[in-house]
């Protein structure tokens, strides 16, 4: 017999990932015109934190191959939002830096991410440690699952 908990806490991590992928797939508009996708902002954040990465770094910090991430440096290239800068001692190797449009976009997605960051502070105002400490061993839990369902999809006829 399934246990409703069970049951209710899978409906609602179903609706919070529909709506993660929704505002995934919702591009956003920083002015100027300058639409980004998801991804795009999230390059953009990478290039604005990790200024040193390399674009191997940053293809593996967003999970995407190095070409996927070279076409995504092309399009952010051509929307005024980041360059490509050659490494001094490597020539081979390239590091990105923010333009002004960029820098744009970076710090609206810092203040978002701050924004949901006060939020899950006001909401984790209180509880004890050893709760919070539970509930981030949940989330890896649920993180685990979600990675796994990937071939668990492919098993079940």
């Amino acid at each position: 017999m399934p246990d409703p908990l069970a049951d209710d806490l899978l409906d609602r991590l179903s609706r919070i990932v529909a709506l993660a992928a929704a505002i995934e797939r919702e591009p956003v508009e920083i002015g100027d015109g300058c639409r980004l996708s998801a991804s795009e902002v999230h390059l953009i954040d990478g290039a604005g934190r990790f200024p040193g990465a390399g674009l191997s770094e940053h293809a593996a910090r967003l999970g995407v191959t190095k070409g996927a991430l070279t076409q995504m440096v092309g399009r952010l290239e051509e929307k005024g939002c980041l360059v490509r800068v050659r490494d001094a001692e490597d020539r081979r190797a390239a590091r990105l830096a923010l333009t002004e449009t960029g820098r744009r976009a970076f710090d609206w997605h810092r203040s978002l991410h701050d924004r949901i960051g006060g939020e899950f502070e006001v909401a984790l105002d209180g509880m004890p440690p050893e709760e919070r400490e539970r509930l981030v061993g949940l989330f890896a839990r649920i993180e685990a699952m979600l990675a796994a369902s990937v071939d668990r999809r492919g098993e079940i006829k």
